[in-house]
């Protein structure tokens, strides 16, 4: 009876159109479908939980006694405008360990002006506006793909590394970038200690290392990778506390807490559909920022946000204007 059911269902399985174009496209649907169900689920959670803290937030703001200091305004978006510079070469480098032929210089453009789609609708349009410029210069398709996975992977891994202290306590409050910073290495020479070992060889192991592109990029450039990116937050972190100082807070000694935070924050709007994580990150970042500055935390996440448009805003007429002006080879 078994053998007969196992039979019927192999014979209903081989005749399912997945080795043709259709099924294909159906099976890649079904993917974006579920993982787009996902995000949008975690969504949700993250709103129901919130709610109360949220209004609890925006009814301590004292709009009365709020001031603002321009100059750490003009500070926080300048040191934002360095972590999208610093993010932008960092691809570039990603792109040459990946042996590309593609310039510094116009790789650094590319991921400049491709910054704005990230604000189409699903949150992919920044991938998808910079593979038609990555086309326009010849690259190939597997190319975008890769650099685009190991992207992904290596800002995935270090800001769970920065937010990792927030489990911490108080340590991490204080010491949260310091104890980054020796972990991303301990990362790095623990991934290539199990690449060594016989653990290396399951499949899961390696099927991780090539959908995230890292087994294409030697130790020492994924070192120096990872250091770009570690420096990525650390600059993300300064720009907080600047903006926080705006508004006449004792910032400055809560760096090693808005560094872990705004990892966070970063990552959970990220996994989100919304373009760009708008809402997702500031809500995130709100809770947390509640247990250091209770009545100013809503305010400094939505500041966060202006400030992080401006920056991207200001990095992107910066590599429209360079493109036209200075010729690429």
């Amino acid at each position: 009876m078994m053998q007969e059911m196992k039979a019927k269902l192999r014979s209903v399985y081989s005749s399912l159109p997945m080795g043709s174009e259709s099924g294909r496209r159906f099976s890649r649907w079904g993917r974006r479908i579920v993982l787009f169900l996902a995000q949008a689920g975690l969504l949700v959670l993250i709103v129901y939980f919130a709610q109360e803290r949220l209004r609890h937030s925006w009814e301590a703001i004292s709009w009365e006694n709020m001031s603002l200091q321009i100059s750490y305004v003009i500070s926080a978006a300048t040191v934002q405008a360095g972590a999208f510079m610093l993010t932008a070469f960092s691809w570039s480098q990603i792109l040459h360990a990946l042996s590309s032929p593609i310039s510094t210089n116009k790789a650094t453009l590319i991921w400049l002006k491709s910054q704005p789609f990230k604000y189409l609708p699903s949150g992919l349009g920044v991938y998808v506006g910079r593979s038609v410029l990555l086309l326009q210069e010849g690259a190939s398709k597997s190319l975008i793909v890769q650099s685009s996975a190991v992207e992904v992977a290596l800002v995935l891994l270090t800001g769970a590394v920065f937010a990792a202290p927030l489990a911490f306590e108080n340590v991490g409050r204080s010491l949260g970038p310091i104890i980054a910073l020796f972990l991303v290495p301990a990362l790095i020479l623990l991934l290539r200690a199990i690449a060594l070992t016989r653990w290396g060889n399951r499949p899961i192991f390696r099927s991780g290392l090539h959908l995230s592109g890292l087994a294409e990029i030697p130790c020492s450039r994924l070192a120096s990778l990872c250091l770009w990116y570690s420096l990525r937050w650390l600059l993300l972190g300064l720009s907080l506390t600047m903006l926080a100082a705006a508004f006449s807070l004792d910032s400055f000694t809560h760096y090693g807490y808005f560094v872990p935070a705004y990892a966070c924050a970063w990552m959970v709007g990220f996994l989100t559909p919304l373009p760009g994580g708008l809402g997702a990150r500031e809500v995130v970042m709100t809770i947390l920022l509640e247990s250091v500055l209770p009545s100013s935390a809503l305010t400094l996440a939505l500041a966060s946000r202006l400030v992080w448009i401006v920056g991207e805003l200001l990095t992107a007429v910066v590599g429209w204007v360079w493109s036209g002006r200075v010729k690429l080879e």
